[in-house]
């Protein structure tokens, strides 16, 4: 089935937002509108989409009595709309003037999980379970919050787009890492739009924030280009020899575990196949590189190598 929304009504010959253009739009047919609505200082719900209007400034400082004739109110649009499908979007970004942060999602709930209210379209809150590792541009759909239904005892669903507050005032630990991961030019990008490897900078330096002495790593370099990959691999080797930081290291990039490893360990279904320095052990055991040795133990039988093993 194909619906046809009219995005602000229709602006052929209208101005958006506007009764004229949800009143055309019903009349040519369309089967619903997508409308953009503000909070007025006074709890009013003005449809309209910039956050300022022309010479009269923000919306969320002035009052519905301020408003001007062309901004109608979300009540009257909808008895306009009457038998249409309604798509209310209730603006409040961090780029718009007027935008309050404290409707942001604290960095600390985003990332350990918690619950957050938000408002409502019908001026209450409405509460909302943040799951661990949320993310700005993550939306989670409220059912029955909507809006009320005409004639009907029954309310639409609310979708409600998380934005995670961003840290002003970065402590001196987290700026080092942003430097040393070369990370800064990033620092307000959303950790869902970075590339791969940028994703993998990222985490290494979280992880690293609170110096830790035991750090696990699976396979850290996956995603990065061998230049940046080389560049994580001084980086983590310097943890271990400078810092004193424990490293335990899965890979099945023989090359990088001989590079970085001072032991290494194959296993093979919970079980210790062989292990020793990765620089000796592959002439141990009759092989001329570790990948060789990798290799010929990731055929053979688990019960061979193991006899073999000294």
């Amino acid at each position: 089935m194909t619906a046809v929304f009219a995005h602000r009504g229709c602006t052929r010959g209208f101005v958006e937002n506007t009764l004229d253009a949800f009143a055309e739009a019903h009349r040519l047919g369309a089967d619903g509108v997508e409308l953009d609505v503000r909070l007025t200082v006074d709890g009013g719900l003005a449809v309209h989409h910039d956050a300022e209007i022309p010479g009269l400034g923000v919306i969320g400082a002035l009052g519905v009595a301020d408003l001007p004739a062309h901004v109608p109110l979300l009540a009257d649009v909808l008895a306009v709309c009457d038998g249409m499908v309604v798509n209310v979007e209730i603006k409040n970004a961090p780029q718009d003037p007027g935008w309050d942060p404290g409707e942001a999602v604290a960095a600390l709930t985003a990332a350990l999980g918690g619950a957050v209210e938000v408002p409502s379209v019908d001026g209450g809150r409405a509460k909302v379970a943040v799951a661990a590792g949320t993310q700005s541009g993550h939306q989670f759909r409220l059912r029955g919050k909507g809006m009320s239904v005409l004639r009907s005892a029954s309310r639409g669903d609310m979708y409600v787009e998380v934005v995670v507050e961003t840290p002003v005032h970065l402590t001196k630990r987290q700026q080092e890492l942003l430097r040393e991961f070369d990370l800064e030019r990033l620092r307000d990008t959303r950790c869902g739009l970075l590339s791969s490897g940028e994703q993998t900078r990222a985490a290494l330096a979280k992880a690293l924030i609170n110096r830790p002495r035991l750090l696990l790593l699976d396979e850290p370099t996956a995603s990065l280009d061998p230049s940046a990959a080389q560049i994580i691999r001084a980086k983590i080797k310097t943890l271990a020899t400078d810092q004193g930081c424990g490293i335990l290291w899965t890979s099945h990039n023989m090359y990088e575990v001989e590079e970085v490893c001072d032991r290494v360990l194959f296993l093979s279904r919970g079980k210790v196949l062989l292990q020793g320095n990765p620089r000796t052990l592959p002439h141990e055991h009759g092989s001329a590189t570790l990948e060789d040795l990798f290799i010929r133990v990731a055929r053979e039988p688990l019960s061979a190598v193991a006899e073999a093993a000294p």
